[in-house]
């Protein structure tokens, strides 16, 4: 059988964001708002004795979301994008040959996951 290990780790943030490209039934979208964003991100570890740590990735994760998550400024950019700021920047630190997974929830309901698997 294969194993396959990640670690896991969470933030929240409060940021605004806006959608210029809102549908018009959804219209209320291309005004700036504001959610608070559940990030969590995963990564594949090669073995089982906390090969990357934790609290080291959290901290790191941290930062990474006060660079990206703005209270202050409305940022264009989707769930979607957030998730790929925050996996390119974790593929700098942690390497291609692994698989990532991270997710952006606004207010803990809805929002995007996405994956990075290493190329064969």
């Amino acid at each position: 059988m294969n194993k396959l290990t990640m670690i896991s780790v969470s933030e929240e943030i409060a940021g605004l964001h806006y959608w210029d490209c809102a549908p018009k039934d959804v219209e209320f979208l291309k005004n700036s708002h504001r959610h608070m964003f559940h990030i969590i991100l995963k990564i594949q570890v090669k073995h089982d004795d906390r090969e990357i740590e934790f609290f080291q990735l959290k901290k790191w994760l941290k930062g990474v979301c006060s660079e990206i998550f703005s209270d202050t400024e409305p940022v264009r950019k989707s769930c979607e994008m957030f998730a790929d700021d925050i996996l390119t920047k974790a593929v700098i630190i942690y390497g291609k040959n692994r698989i990532y997974n991270c997710e952006v929830l606004e207010d803990n309901e809805n929002g995007a996951i996405v994956n990075l698997t290493p190329e064969e």
